[in-house]
Parts: C-alpha cells; structure tokens; sequence
C-alpha cells in the first residue's frame, strides 16, 4: 500500500483468527477420519500390496485437508484492513501471487456498525459496516469491531459520530422489571 504524501496509517489489523477455524475443524476431521480408517486397513486381513494400494488415496485426501488448512492460513497472513488519514484500505489475497486492494475515502463513510454474533461476543470479534443503505460494504472477523468503527469516525472528515450498535440495545437502556415483592 503506497501512502500519499502526508498521509500516515492510523490502524492496521488482520482478520480475527477465529476466521481460521473452519478451515482448522475439516482438516482435523479429514485427519481424525484417515487414522480411523488407516487403524482398520491395519487390522484386515487384505494382502500387504492391496493394503498400501487403499492406503495411498486416504493418505493423498488428508494431506489435501492438510494444504487446503495452510493455504486458509496463508490467505489470512495476507488479508489486511488499514485505516489512513484519509482512506480505507482492504487487502485481501486473490490467486497465488496477486492481492486485491479495494479503497474506500473516509468522507463517503457517513457511518458504521459493528454486529456480534454469539461466539464473536466471546472470542472478541464482530462484523464491522461502512456506510449504511444499499451501498454499505460488510468487514467479517474484525477483531474489536467497535474500536475500529470508533477510529473510522474519529479519523472522519465529517467528525460526526453516527457509529451503531446493532446487535440490540444495552441493558441500561432496557426498562426495569417489575417485581410484586417490592
């Protein structure tokens, strides 16, 4: 990412690892599935030659889980969401070798939001919204959405704070109940 003269990088984060996770769980269970059927070729009563013959396919579809896990790793070494004093920049891997760059000015953000699903409440993760309506673009597994949306609207031109929250009104907000007992 090439800077313009007197612009600085205010903020730089990659995707939340939480993001790797489903890459992680079909590759420890394409793994888990080949040691069970690898422990039952072991104990047929196949020739050795027709054993290492089944072996080899079970073999080649776990090491497959196994690129298919680093290559989610790389692409996620790769993925990059800055923010400058004048700009939005995502980065995010296209094919082998290339990156895709999509900018965004910050005075066409008018607002964000940031939505928490359950276990992004509890990792630390959410989904971070530039801009509202039609042309808002949707950032998944930001770590700390809402500090991010916070220093997208203070870089902001427009200084205004139209930052949402919108998972749901906080507790503060919501009507006390009513007790008989008290």
């Amino acid at each position: 990412m090439k800077l313009e003269p007197g612009e600085r990088v205010l903020l730089a984060t990659r995707p939340h690892p939480a993001s790797l996770l489903p890459a992680l769980l079909r590759a420890l269970g394409v793994i888990a599935a080949t040691a069970i059927v690898l422990a039952l070729l072991l104990r047929s009563s196949a020739p050795h030659g027709v054993r290492v013959a089944l072996d080899l396919p079970v073999i080649a579809l776990a090491a497959r889980a196994v690129f298919r896990f680093a290559r989610a790793v790389w692409q996620w070494d790769r993925s990059l969401l800055a923010l400058t004093t004048r700009r939005i920049c995502i980065v995010g891997p296209r094919g082998r070798i290339r990156r895709a760059w999509e900018t965004m000015p910050l005075g066409s953000i008018r607002a964000t939001g940031a939505s928490h699903s359950f276990a992004g409440r509890l990792f630390g993760y959410g989904t971070l919204t530039l801009g509202d309506g039609p042309g808002g673009r949707d950032i998944r597994f930001v770590t700390d959405a809402e500090r991010v949306a916070d220093a997208i609207l203070a870089a902001s031109p427009h200084g205004g704070r139209t930052w949402t929250q919108i998972e749901g009104p906080d507790v503060s907000e919501q009507p006390a109940p009513r007790s008989r007992l008290a």
